[in-house]
């Protein structure tokens, strides 16, 4: 029975979701999964599909191989690990004849897949480094775990794969090695960061929109922090953050805005009716003076339309 890829691809992302791996902030490095052979980083869904295998199961390294490349470098694949599918697309040119008799060449796509293993998962393969190690300040993680090791009913920690969060439903907290932080003050911030999460947990103050995680698609997990996590990721000085409310009283979205203005972000803000707190808090406030939900969002989908309309003006006008 042929592999289902995408049913594969959809059961990991609601397994990391179902037990609150929900990785946003990325304050180190490391490189993206890569074959251990060619050095090259794998591209297309098959980031995601190694990705998320390597926040689930802790792995360290961002190297995949596959079992004969394992024998090839003088090792073998541990007896008991499980393969993750990776996908590529190939073709195949037919030469197939038309009505009239002539002969033309036909092109079809396919999909094929194939198992490989985290270099985790072997015995005897040379290990790879990732990067150049972050020389930590101890005197700083020393402070960090004294106010932690002080912590009543500490969750388990642990250290591996490339992602940060806190598992609510097996209590846990993980980080990258700390050797892929590019600041030791960024380890300490997404350590502090990952405990406070660690708080909401039914053991301790059992606080709403933790221990609920575990229902895929329901507003859990820290769901009022959904934009400000993104932001902190992504969001740079000197970055535009648009924030689009009907109401301008949306949480989440407030929140996105408090994280933007907080990195040194410009804020602009969508809004309807009289603005709400929304447009009190961006720099500037585009509000649609209309109480009706479809006039106020069928204005942003205008907006929106313009907006690219501008920036592609200004590419073409300005090529690199």
């Amino acid at each position: 029975m042929p592999l289902d890829i995408y049913s594969q691809v959809n059961d990991r992302i609601i397994a990391a979701l179902e037990q609150g791996i929900i990785p946003w902030k990325r304050p180190w490095t490391g490189r993206l999964p890569t074959n251990y052979d060619s050095g090259k980083e794998y591209r297309g869904v098959n980031i995601l599909t190694l990705g998320i295998a390597e926040m689930v199961h802790g792995y360290s390294s961002p190297y995949w191989i596959t079992f004969r490349q394992a024998q090839k470098h003088g090792g073998h694949i541990k007896r008991g690990e499980k393969a993750t599918y990776i996908v590529f697309s190939d073709k195949k040119v037919r030469e197939v004849e038309k009505e009239d008799g002539t002969k033309e060449q036909k092109i079809y796509h396919f999909i094929k897949s194939f198992p490989v293993f985290n270099w985790d998962q072997t015995e005897g393969v040379p290990k790879k480094e990732a990067g150049l190690a972050l020389d930590p300040d101890r005197d700083l993680i020393e402070v960090c775990d004294s106010i932690l090791n002080g912590m009543p009913n500490p969750p388990a920690y642990r250290e591996g794969g490339n992602s940060a969060y806190y598992a609510p439903n097996e209590d846990l907290v993980n980080l990258p090695p700390i050797e892929r932080f590019k600041m030791t003050e960024g380890y300490v911030a997404t350590k502090f960061h990952e405990y406070a999460h660690s708080t909401g947990h039914k053991t301790r103050l059992n606080r709403p929109g933790v221990m609920g995680v575990a229902a895929f698609g329901s507003d859990d997990y820290g769901f009022e922090e959904l934009f400000a996590r993104q932001v902190q990721a992504h969001g740079q000085r000197g970055d535009v953050a648009i924030a689009i409310s009907t109401s301008g009283n949306s949480p989440n979205v407030l929140k996105g805005v408090e994280a933007a203005k907080a990195l040194g972000l410009t804020t602009i803000a969508w809004t309807g009716g009289t603005g709400g707190k929304l447009a009190g808090m961006v720099d500037y406030a585009f509000v649609v003076p209309s109480t009706l939900t479809a006039r106020i969002q069928e204005s942003h989908i205008t907006l929106g339309h313009v907006l690219c309309e501008l920036i592609e003006d200004h590419v073409l006008a300005n090529p690199a």
